[in-house]
């Protein structure tokens, strides 16, 4: 039987993580800046997210082409976010006029970034911990402080890196009400893995072995 010693260690190895606050803000730059982060570029299938919803876009889909700004654009419908250099063979990921996606990220993450393109007053973005919402965000001329992402002119020249940190995000969900809120470079920092079940009952398991070996050289 495992002691009230072992049992208070246990509780405070897996619950003295203090909760961290929803914040967002902006990084200069087409990439992440955030440590550790792995990013999707959407040139290429990739495990660490599920979408539901938009499209990927690239310089060989159709009828997009190059703009005097330097980027692909298939006009009213999509443009490639600009990273200051043209890129040919970069893919990017759009939803469209009254449409909506769901990224649902394969490990919860702490940290979720991304490219927003020509930032628009018709697209919002929502970050969520299961059904709980943790933070949502349009495209405005206001301050991240009030929901609204500044530059919200929708200038496709221009671009933003938009990052956002939370305890635990499960998934975003881009939606739209024109045509069209694009995104790149899709950034992420995965949570402390969690012990699995087996393996958390062997950590308590000998926790318990350690207690009850402690108590038999205080009796002997």
């Amino acid at each position: 039987m495992m002691n009230a010693n072992a049992i208070a260690l246990a509780a405070a190895v897996t619950f003295a993580a203090p909760a961290m606050a929803a914040t967002a803000s902006l990084s200069a730059g087409p990439v992440s800046l955030e440590p550790g982060a792995v990013t999707d570029t959407f040139d290429a299938p990739n495990a660490m997210f599920d979408v539901v919803g938009g499209e990927t876009f690239g310089s060989g889909s159709a009828g997009v082409s190059l703009t005097a700004a330097g980027i692909y654009l298939r006009s009213g419908i999509s443009a490639q976010p600009q990273k200051g250099v043209v890129s040919p063979r970069d893919k990017w990921f759009s939803v469209g006029a009254g449409e909506s996606a769901t990224i649902s990220f394969a490990v919860a993450a702490n940290y979720v970034g991304f490219l927003w393109g020509s930032v628009d007053s018709y697209n919002t973005v929502s970050f969520y911990d299961g059904s709980t919402l943790l933070g949502s965000f349009i495209g405005g001329t206001g301050g991240l402080d009030h929901g609204q992402v500044p530059q919200g002119n929708g200038d496709q020249a221009l671009s933003q890196y938009f990052n956002f940190h939370a305890d635990h995000i499960t998934k975003m969900v881009m939606s739209s009400s024109q045509p069209a809120f694009e995104i790149d470079n899709l950034a992420m920092v995965a949570t402390s893995p969690v012990p699995e079940p087996a393996s958390l009952a062997l950590m308590l398991g000998g926790l318990g072995l350690i207690g009850l070996g402690v108590q038999r050289r205080r009796r002997g």
